[in-house]
């Protein structure tokens, strides 16, 4: 089971570097008795820095493209920008709100003793 991860993450490298860059990390991971997880990561790491040296020009190119869609579209662009905030917000709101009410302790020291007091019409009997 040990090495999947590992493995996994060498899928992202260009098949033509994945033997070399195995084995360095590997040799790098024996050196410094780093385990699957730490291999992992650089093999990521190697991968991206790959794909944006030799990918970059066309990531840059897409980048400006939605830029400029997203500026020619203004009331497109606005409400999405509306709708990602109040939607960040609600999240943040009712997530907070359970965190309190749900997974905190109360800030009394016996919250047992806590008692309601109302005032009431004696006339209308009305609360």
């Amino acid at each position: 089971m040990t090495g999947w991860l590992f493995r996994a993450a060498l899928r992202l490298v260009p098949a033509s570097w994945r033997a070399s860059v195995r084995a360095d990390i590997e040799e790098d991971g024996r050196a410094q008795r780093r385990g699957d997880v730490w291999r992992a990561w650089h093999a990521v790491r190697v991968a991206t820095r790959w794909r944006w040296s030799f990918g970059g020009g066309a990531m840059l190119t897409d980048l400006r493209y939605v830029v400029r869609s997203l500026l020619a579209a203004k009331w497109f662009t606005a409400a999405a920008v509306i709708t990602f905030a109040l939607g960040i917000g609600v999240n943040i709101a009712v997530f907070s709100a359970i965190d309190r009410l749900f997974f905190r302790p109360l800030p009394y020291a016996n919250p047992a003793a806590l008692v309601l007091l109302r005032w009431c019409d004696p006339k209308t009997g009305e609360c």
